[in-house]
């Protein structure tokens, strides 16, 4: 009979209904999968937020279907009465949930089997032919093309994993300037997945990065630094390179990856990009992006710069140390009171001294010095203030400045100020800033071998020193101490703490740089470049190269500006001086404390002159 149906057709219904709901199926759950799991240009899941809102409106259709079909319009037809039935908005909210999820997958399933064609244009497929029941029911022979099995994205690095299907990783090699063409991708590497012939990884980039993005792959792998993701390498990823005067900025984003790794390869980096970096940082509020600020070596620091007076700044009591990568590099003594210098001998580490010291004394400042090499170091300078070598004396020296603090401390109370900046703006006469520089900090404080009457001395002056590094910065009493050997055991915890800016010349041992800089990078610096530092302020260490300071660059004359409190004339000061922190009077932010000196009883001071330096009565304060 012509309208019999035979076993032929009744088999590719079923074959076709089979692959419908196959294909049904998988479209829904690749759909699924899309929405939850796929990140498109490293952005969040919107398919996922806009899936929400949609599955929401279809919820609420869903349980509110009753109420929802007296808005709907009445109609006589059949139809439109089946339309304000319930279970009607109830299968219609149900059919555009899934609907939505479908058409997600068959985008997905059409960008899985384009891979298909693209094997077929570069005739990549296994040379074993299987056999498949095509929709009319018959058997076909069919090529077994590799299958994608898993896309990673990674800034614009995406990584594909394909089953290799039996095709040796030297074909696809061989098929690179073909696949890339029919990819619109290059191609960084194609090779099988560690301890796996059956599945392929291929790498790709946009094709105006693959170079660079070549150079940099090899370069982050010798140098260890990357991440596993299913066992597969995830190199840090070029962002952008941005030039800025000397400067070359490059930022990576690298996930996984910390700044401190960074940090301790930086020696590694250096060498493999031939480049000076001047700091690793991360980028503000995030952890996954850092930046490497490099300066190209054609801008090498020299071995030499000449002292020139010009290189003094203007900037109230800020000097100029030496000339860095990208700048000349200076210290603010109003922000950073104290200094610690040291280096082994021939470092350069007394040059460098007299250069502050000499800027200091241009700037007005009043210096006491001292030297127990005699005067070799600091003897220069004895026209601008004594220079001493005898204990006796440095107690001398050492408790006057601190009767000065506490007079100091005094007469800001009586102004209302808080720091001897303020101070010299509002006061008639201004008080002189001052310097106490010691050359050979360790000699000074280092009791060991000394007499019981000695060591009551070596306690006085380091007392004294405790009190002034602590508390002097708001008073203008600042101190530039050098050693050749920092120990822990000379120097205490109060004086080192309070010694902000350190400067290290080259050590042999990681123990004096850690000491001084709380970094071994001192054991780094070039031996035979004398006058090459490392300077920090808490921060990374930075290398500068020190003014080559000559005795003949100091000029005689007066250049003091200001004067001390205790020089001689009577002065009221209250008694009873309370310590205070110098972060009270360095905080503009914050109030005057009233209860900084007490009201306590005015005791009458008088001065005497003893060999040349103005001191308190014994029995005053």
């Amino acid at each position: 009979m012509a309208n019999r149906i035979t076993d032929e057709q009744i088999g590719a219904f079923v074959i076709g209904l089979y692959k419908g709901t196959r294909d049904f199926i998988k479209s829904f759950f690749y759909g699924l999968g899309e929405l939850i799991f796929h990140k498109k240009n490293g952005k969040s899941h919107w398919g996922l937020v806009g899936f929400c809102i949609l599955l929401i409106i279809c919820g609420f259709a869903f349980c509110f279907a009753k109420n929802l079909i007296e808005y709907i319009p009445k109609s006589k037809s059949e139809i439109g009465a089946y339309f304000r039935k319930p279970v009607f908005v109830k299968c219609f909210a149900l059919f555009l949930v899934v609907f939505y999820i479908k058409a997600k997958g068959d985008d997905r399933l059409k960008f899985l089997n384009s891979f298909d064609e693209k094997f077929e244009a570069v005739g990549l497929y296994s040379r074993l032919v299987r056999e498949r029941i095509d929709s009319k029911g018959k058997k076909v022979k069919v090529k077994d093309y590799p299958k994608l099995l898993k896309e990673i994205k990674n800034g614009e690095t995406t990584i594909y994993l394909f089953s290799s299907n039996g095709i040796p990783i030297s074909e696809w090699r061989k098929k690179i300037d073909e696949l890339e063409s029919t990819m619109d991708r290059g191609i960084l590497s194609v090779e099988n997945k560690k301890n796996s012939r059956s599945i392929v990884k291929m790498v790709t980039v946009p094709f105006d990065k693959k170079a660079e993005r070549q150079m940099f792959d090899e370069k982050f792998e010798r140098l260890g630094l990357y991440t596993k993701l299913d066992n597969i390498k995830c190199f840090p990823q070029l962002l952008e390179t941005k030039k800025e005067e000397k400067k070359v900025i490059y930022r990576f984003s690298c996930d996984g990856i910390p700044v401190t790794l960074w940090k301790d390869k930086r020696d590694s980096i250096e060498s493999m990009f031939n480049t000076n970096i001047v700091k690793i940082r991360n980028e503000k509020d995030t952890k996954n992006i850092v930046e490497l600020v490099t300066v190209p070596l054609k801008y090498n620091i020299k071995e030499a710069y000449p002292w020139k007076d010009e290189y003094i700044p203007v900037e109230d009591f800020e000097v100029s140390l030496g000339e860095g990568l990208l700048e000349r590099v200076k210290l603010n003594f109003n922000s950073t009171p104290h200094v610690l210098i040291g280096g082994l001998t021939g470092s350069g580490k007394s040059v460098l001294e007299r250069s502050i010291v000499w800027q200091v004394i241009k700037k007005g400042a009043k210096t006491f010095l001292i030297d127990f090499k005699g005067g070799v170091e600091l003897g220069a300078f004895e026209d601008f203030g004594e220079v001493v070598f005898e204990r006796k004396r440095v107690v001398q020296i050492l408790d006057n400045l601190v009767k000065e603090h506490h007079a100091r401390i005094a007469k800001f109370k009586e102004l209302e100020v808080k720091n001897i900046t303020e101070y010299n703006k509002k006061a008639k006469v201004p008080l002189a800033r001052i310097f106490l520089i010691v050359d050979e900090v360790a000699e000074l404080l280092d009791s060991t071998g000394a007499s019981k009457e000695e060591k009551i001395l070596y306690e006085a002056i380091q007392s004294s020193m405790n009190t002034l590094a602590r508390l002097s910065r708001a008073t203008g009493i600042n101190m530039i101490l050098a050693t050749q050997r920092p120990d822990a055991k000379v120097l205490n915890g109060q004086i080192k703490n309070n010694l902000g800016a350190r400067i290290s010349g080259r050590m042999t041992d990681k123990e004096p740089s850690m000491m001084i800089l709380g970094s071994p990078d001192a054991i780094k610096l070039p031996e035979e470049t004398k006058g090459r530092f490392l300077f920090s302020l808490g921060a990374e260490p930075v290398e500068i190269q020190g003014y080559h300071f000559k005795d003949s660059h100091i000029v005689k004359g007066n250049y003091e500006k200001g004067i001390m409190l205790t020089s001689g004339e009577k002065l009221e000061i209250k008694s009873n001086v309370e310590i205070i922190d110098d972060e009270k009077y360095y905080n503009d932010d914050e109030e005057m404390d009233s209860n900084a000196v007490t009201e306590a009883a005015v005791e009458e001071i008088d001065i005497d002159k003893d060999d040349g330096l103005w001191v308190y009565d014994d029995d005053v304060i």
